[in-house]
């Protein structure tokens, strides 16, 4: 490539021109190639026939519970023989409580909350969270959702969102009510699983009476034990082999509804009218009230519809909701009741009873299945909620399984699947039978449906911008509501109640206890190790001796090799890293920060699977390895040449951007003449001038960006002191001219010297360019050959593969939490042996470190 001339005239160039290059470093082609791929993903999930797949496997995962809820609604809502007139309010009672809950407060409403289609409490939480620009996202600028929608927003709501944003009591009370509410659908979700197989089982009585109460346990514990087995197929694989049998249940059962509708009551449907539920409170006075802790359990499995969300789409569980499920269940509850109101005496039984002779056994054989899987919602929605603590740092890390191919929120959490399967089957060993199970279930149910509507209205408020007024209608309603139902069922945890209420206060405390420790640790991680003093320490040897000295009153030790710190991404630099340059100070040939960044693509590109950032210093990187949910990423050999080859890439195309835009922005085949840069009254060309010069800066030049810098801070003064007045006078123009001849005349000297400079640069690139090739092969062999220039690039690469051909350490550091001297001996037990204690398990854990280089463990003991 031939030199260009002192006097090249400059040509214009749009504005805000970028060259790519396609590191991270940047931000141009990878993120850009990542985000396509995101976007056709999407795409991928809004077509038809996909959503369709989603809403067959949502019918056997997410709705088993909800749809075999008749089996045990009416026997657990009448204690004794109900009247026609009971029976009648009884349904009506059902009716609008699955309507108004179900489908109006969880589908059509609260499923509009969602984290980037993840749902359930702390879902919500984090969506308030971003969009205020609080907690873990309070590094971020605060989304305004109704502008990003075209919406106005209301002065009230954003009032209330500005108070939020300043209080860190309110902060501190939402995601205390966040924790809570998670912790008991978890509590929940033991006492479902329980309590479906147990109904289930039951079932064989009817039969064989004859069947003792320790073989129906027995047999129970069995089916319990397989179910959580079959969990490591995943909710896709367990959608299609569960999803035959609920349709076939739902299916079959409102059509005997219908049946039983004709047969026996086809008046049956005034039950719609509410009349009929204020006169069964009014006549039935207490029992109607304690029948509620009953009526209930027709709406079990709601909150978990909601939680499953991650696991499908909001739109396939809305097809399935209203196309399937609640036509479905309206049937067989109506046609229950109509059968009911004519056999009062079969109360304790109805579902059975009702079901024709001739269709019993094929009943049977369908409920009993249909039970055996109604527990599967709770099951799934456990998994998401455990994987939304764990990112909000209130749960320790565990392993994370994803079995979906597309769907990203398909996942399997092998240690909270058999901590799940321990707990039902130590309840179902110690109540022992159906009706104790049934006097525990429904008190966590009706506690978080409450905190749901009210992180819901503050959602409406916070979120949606809406007037208050109207989150409040919306929270005064439903609480009334919930609220009536969760004053029926507290008599129950004297009899049963307060097994899921220990469980959700474990989860609790235990979430509370993770999250300060984390605070702590989070807290102490970003005082040793922010960027700026990585940036400093290694901008120069000199630099960081002095530095170490300071630190620990002896210089540095100069270790050869290569040093590669894994990191976390949310922690940014190891900790490690400064523990060993303050205590013992050690600095390597070459240094890489390795941070393992999951994406929600299902696989990640060979190509683009390392993206590279060159910290301020010799040979000093951070490294992000991008890897899909789906994807199975080994730290071998081949792992670390190719890292070290998208290094050596990095540096090449570094060099290849600072020649490219030197030659676009000198180019010579359009002419330009500098004097275009003289005062005169149209101020348009001294501002194209300004332009012209500005565009410098918007591309990485690597050594020459500081005279594009000295340009730039001229060229800015240029419009400014000409003004922007084209109808000035001769006088004043004159007086312009003369405030703006130093300023023209350095503009000019320093682009003759960048330009100079510039020439310099290409001629040796040029040369790099001609020989260097990515690989250590290939750049140990350029090394051989003559080179014409001594550039930074080429120096770079020779100190790298020199590094990395001695030696290859991994430093790992675990931080190990300890209390500070004059703590009290009840707050070292939660520091050291509770905290701690799970700091050593999670820290335990496989790690990801690179196998072939020699493993360093550090322990860096943080005291709170």
């Amino acid at each position: 490539m031939a030199g260009l001339p002192l006097n090249a005239p400059v040509r214009r160039l749009p504005r805000n021109r970028t060259v790519s290059t396609g590191l991270a470093g940047d931000s141009s082609n990878t993120a850009e190639e990542l985000d396509r791929a995101v976007q056709k993903l999407q795409q991928e999930k809004k077509k038809g026939t996909f959503v369709l797949k989603l809403s067959y496997q949502a019918v056997g995962v997410i709705f088993g519970d909800l749809g075999t809820s008749p089996l045990y609604t009416f026997p657990n809502v009448f204690s004794s023989e109900p009247t026609p007139l009971g029976v009648l309010g009884a349904v009506s009672v059902i009716f609008w409580t699955i309507t108004l809950i179900t489908i109006v407060k969880y589908i059509l409403i609260v499923m509009n909350f969602n984290d980037e289609g993840e749902g359930g409490i702390f879902a919500m939480y984090a969506l308030m969270c971003k969009r205020l620009g609080i907690g873990q996202y309070a590094h971020r600028n605060p989304t305004d959702v109704d502008k990003a929608r075209g919406k106005r927003t209301n002065p009230l709501a954003d009032k209330a969102a500005a108070a939020v944003r300043k209080s860190k009591r309110v902060q501190q009370a939402l995601l205390l009510l966040a924790v809570l509410g998670t912790s008991m659908t978890i509590g929940d979700g033991v006492m479902t699983a329980a309590a479906s197989v147990m109904s289930a089982m039951s079932g064989l009585q009817i039969p064989d009476p004859s069947l003792s109460n320790d073989v129906i346990v027995g047999i129970s514990v069995a089916v319990l034990i397989v179910i959580f087995c079959l969990q490591r197929l995943g909710s896709s694989r367990i959608g299609f082999l569960y999803s035959p049998i609920l349709i076939t249940w739902f299916l079959v059962n409102a059509t005997i509804g219908v049946y039983n509708i004709v047969k026996w009551q086809p008046d049956i449907f005034k039950a719609v009218s509410p009349s009929y539920a204020v006169r069964y409170f009014q006549s039935g006075s207490r029992g109607a009230w304690l029948s509620l802790g009953g009526c209930v359990l027709c709406i079990t499995g709601s909150e978990a519809m909601f939680a499953d969300m991650g696991h499908f789409s909001h739109k396939s569980i809305l097809i399935v909701a209203l196309g399937l499920v609640y036509p479905s269940v309206l049937l067989i509850y109506f046609g229950e009741a109509a059968y009911l109101m004519h056999h009062t005496q079969d109360f304790a039984q109805s579902y059975f009873k009702a079901i024709p002779k001739p269709m019993y056994w094929p009943c049977f054989v369908i409920a009993t299945a249909g039970a055996l899987i109604g527990s599967q919602s709770l099951i799934t929605s456990t998994f998401s909620i455990v994987r939304q603590a764990m990112r909000l740092n209130c749960f320790p890390p565990v392993k994370v399984l994803h079995t979906g191919s597309k769907v990203e929120g398909q996942i399997y959490i092998p240690v909270v699947n058999w901590l799940l399967g321990l707990l039902t089957l130590a309840c179902v060993l110690i109540f022992r039978s159906n009706t104790a199970i049934g006097n525990g279930f429904g008190v966590a149910v009706v506690a978080v449906m409450c905190i749901t509507t009210l992180m819901a209205s503050i959602c409406m408020l916070l979120v949606w911008r809406l007037h208050p007024v109207i989150p409040f209608i919306f929270w005064l309603v439903l609480t009334f509501v919930e609220g009536i139902f969760l004053t029926s069922v507290l008599y129950k945890i004297p009899y049963g109640g307060w097994f899921p209420l220990a469980l959700a206060a474990g989860f609790f405390f235990l979430a509370c206890l993770w999250f300060w420790g984390m605070t702590k640790l989070l807290h102490h991680v970003n005082h040793m190790a922010s960027q700026q003093a990585v940036d400093h320490m290694s901008s120069s040897e000199k630099a960081v001796d002095g530095d170490l000295h300071r630190a620990s009153g002896a210089a540095a030790a100069r270790a050869r090799g290569l040093a590669i710190y894994p990191t976390h991404p949310a922690s940014g630099v190891p900790v490690g890293f400064l523990h060993l340059m303050r205590t013992m100070p050690v600095l390597h040939d070459a240094t890489i920060f390795l941070t393992m960044r999951k994406v929600v693509l299902p696989h990640m590109g060979e190509t683009e699977r390392f993206e590279v950032r060159q910290l301020k210093g010799r040979c000093v990187y951070e490294v992000s390895c991008l890897y899909g949910f789906r994807d199975t990423v080994t730290q071998d050999r081949a792992f670390l040449e190719a890292m070290l080859r998208k290094i050596c890439e990095d540096a090449r195309y570094r060099a290849m951007a600072a020649r490219s835009s030197a030659v676009d922005i000198y180019d010579q085949k359009e002419k330009a003449d500098w004097k275009a840069l003289s005062i005169t009254p149209d101020a348009a060309v001294h501002k194209e001038g300004a332009l012209n010069a500005e565009i410098v800066l918007d591309v990485e030049l690597g050594p020459i960006d500081s005279k594009a810098r000295s340009i730039k801070a001229a060229a800015v003064q240029l419009p400014q002191a000409a003004g922007q007045d084209t109808t000035a006078s001769p006088a004043a123009t004159s007086a312009a001219a003369t405030t703006v001849a130093p300023v023209q005349k350095q503009i000019k000297a320093e682009c003759n010297s960048w330009h100079a400079h510039a020439e310099q640069m290409i001629a040796s690139l040029q040369h790099d360019d001609e020989h260097l090739t990515p690989g250590s092969q290939n750049i140990a062999a350029s090394q051989q050959q003559p080179s014409s220039s001594q550039g930074f690039v080429e120096e770079e690469l020779k100190a790298l593969q020199k590094a990395a051909a001695v030696n290859v350490i991994c430093v790992e550091s675990q931080m190990t939490a300890r209390a500070a001297e004059g703590t009290s001996w009840l707050k070292r037990i939660f520091i050291e042996y509770l905290f701690g204690g799970m700091c050593i398990i999670t820290g335990s854990m496989p790690r990801q470190s690179v196998q072939t280089a020699q493993l360093l463990e550090i322990e860096v003991p943080v005291y709170l």
